[in-house]
């Protein structure tokens, strides 16, 4: 057996989703959708070389068979987490937490009092609601994750105390900025491009009190952000390849950011893992020298916080 092991699987175990976030990158693309059974499939013949499973989507629990899939990997002993946008019912979060024994609930949310009726705030209402019920109406002792993109420094806060209170962590995303992306600052008028400046504020104020805000990644993680926002400087150490996407047809890709965006680089056709078994010998190869030759890393990269630059130095600005 191969010792190469993926650190990190995103499973899109669909792209359906009942809601339509400004700044998500997901294609809305009619591919097939696997069922339960095929992706058990799938999964036993990549968990083998896979340390940690991300049930993803699209929105997870829009997936007739998800029950099914989660306790397939509580069977087979594998590590795993499920990000959730929390518009399902609640009774079926109780399902899983205590008919399926899921082991790792990641929530979804924004802000946590938000003034209008996008989509971003009505994940933000259902996270919010979902939090509370899972600590208030479960026997849920695990740690919940609530997964965060960046916004302004005050509903940051808002939302940093509500994970204290709710023995949350949050994981928070950083994007790198285009003109159709999520207007991280509030006062931007819509339409506007997002301001670079406002996101270099938030990270200073998140750098300066990381150790009161119950963060999932590492200090490190935010100077290296800041370093490459302001300074332009550094390499990444980069773990090539070793967090891919698996989407809803069983097609591998070498990340989720560009998941179905892009043709194979390496001009070979897709390994698709329903139709063909895991080849450690040559698969490993195929997706470290497409995500090698794309170039188009984002900081939504799973595995950023191990891509910390060389030498950093705590710089004056904090």
């Amino acid at each position: 057996m191969s010792t190469n092991k993926f650190a990190f699987v995103s499973l899109f175990i669909t792209r359906k989703c009942n809601l339509a976030c400004s700044y998500c990158n997901l294609p809305d693309n009619d591919i097939y959708e696997m069922s339960g059974k095929e992706w058990i499939k799938v999964i036993d013949r990549v968990a083998p070389y896979v340390e940690f499973f991300n049930l993803i989507g699209g929105e997870p629990t829009l997936h007739p068979d998800l029950p099914e899939i989660v306790e397939h990997l509580n069977k087979i002993g594998a590590n795993y987490s499920m990000v959730t946008n929390g518009t399902a019912p609640h009774i079926f979060y109780e399902y899983l937490i205590n008919r399926c024994q899921i082991k790792s609930l990641c929530v979804s949310m924004d802000e946590l009092h938000p003034d209008d009726k996008k989509s971003e705030s009505m994940k933000s209402i259902h996270g919010r609601d979902l939090v509370n019920f899972i600590r208030n109406e479960t026997n849920y002792k695990e740690t919940l994750i609530i997964s965060s993109v960046i916004s302004t420094i005050d509903k940051f806060s808002n939302l940093a105390t509500f994970a204290l209170t709710n023995n949350c962590k949050i994981a928070l995303s950083v994007r790198q900025f285009s003109d159709n992306e999520y207007q991280f600052n509030s006062n931007n008028p819509a339409g506007s491009k997002p301001s670079r400046e406002n996101t270099i504020e938030v990270l200073k104020y998140i750098a300066n009190r990381y150790s009161s805000f119950p963060l999932l990644d590492p200090f490190e993680y935010y100077i290296a952000m800041l370093n490459r926002y302001i300074f332009k400087e550094g390499e990444w150490k980069c773990r090539h390849g070793l967090t891919p996407a698996i989407d809803s047809n069983g097609d591998l890709w070498a990340c989720f950011d560009f998941m179905g965006n892009v043709n194979p680089i390496t001009g070979r056709p897709r390994v698709n893992l329903l139709k063909e078994k895991f080849n450690p010998d040559t698969h490993f190869e195929a997706v470290r020298y497409e995500c090698i030759n794309c170039g188009g890393c984002t900081w939504n990269c799973p595995m950023v916080s191990e891509m910390v630059y060389d030498g950093i130095v705590k710089a004056e600005f904090l």
